[in-house]
């Protein structure tokens, strides 16, 4: 069973409990809000679009989750969001964020899509919008996988920060990212970890503070985009 709404939500927070028709798989327009504490089976979705999942607190892994189109996802107070399933995305011209902040004692806010490869604008009548995946305060945002950003054809901007001490984002495997009106960049002691392969980058600004960790002299590169040095020294020798 499906379910169609607009900027609607559903909120299990502070012990309370929902009880949703186990039938119901696939759900569009809605945004989950939840801390660790109530009970809402989010496992049953296979399909959470133009929507999104706010994890404030709590454990999370919904493996039978494998379209989040147009949705955001984010994490705070050490929350852990798992998405195993989601192996493509496609913003569908929304302002959408993927984000995780903050702490809880030791434990880093988590954002985990590891299976995650593309992140491309597909729905041809939906142009603009943006994504915003952003590490902030401790938060952690795990996408080892995704190997390639292609938004600029439907002008749609993608952006890929950390920010603040602690604060990590994995794009390990990136090695295409081509996007329109886009920032790549690690601040305030916060660190993004890049594939050596990744040299070239379209549509993007490079935002560098001379205290957060990223391989900034490995671009050859940067089209359509720009380098904004707020503070430190850089030697970008290899960009033509």
């Amino acid at each position: 069973a499906s379910f169609n709404s607009y900027l609607d939500s559903i909120t299990a927070t502070g012990g309370r409990t929902i009880a949703l028709d186990a039938g119901l798989t696939t759900i569009n327009g809605v945004t989950f809000t939840v801390d660790g504490t109530g009970t809402l089976p989010l496992d049953q979705f296979t399909s959470i679009t133009q929507g999104g999942v706010d994890a404030q607190g709590g454990t999370y892994s919904l493996p039978n989750l494998t379209d989040v189109g147009g949705s955001g996802l984010a994490v705070s107070n050490g929350a852990s969001l798992a998405l195993p399933g989601v192996v493509t995305y496609d913003p569908i011209g929304a302002d959408v964020s993927f984000s995780a902040s903050g702490t809880s004692g030791a434990v880093a806010s988590l954002l985990s899509l590891k299976n995650l490869t593309t992140i491309q604008s597909v729905t041809t009548d939906a142009y603009y919008g943006s994504l915003s995946i952003t590490a902030t305060s401790g938060g952690d945002i795990e996408l080892p996988a995704l190997s390639s950003i292609s938004t600029a054809s439907l002008l749609t901007a993608v952006s890929a920060t950390a920010d603040g001490s602690g604060s990590v984002l994995d794009l390990a495997g990136l090695l295409n990212y081509q996007t329109y009106g886009g920032a790549l960049g690690a601040t305030k002691q916060a660190t993004v970890q890049l594939n050596p392969g990744l040299t070239n980058l379209g549509g993007v600004t490079l935002r560098l503070d001379g205290t957060g960790t990223i391989p900034s002299s490995q671009f050859d590169s940067i089209v359509a985009g720009g380098v904004d040095v707020e503070g430190g020294s850089y030697s970008l020798g290899n960009l033509t």
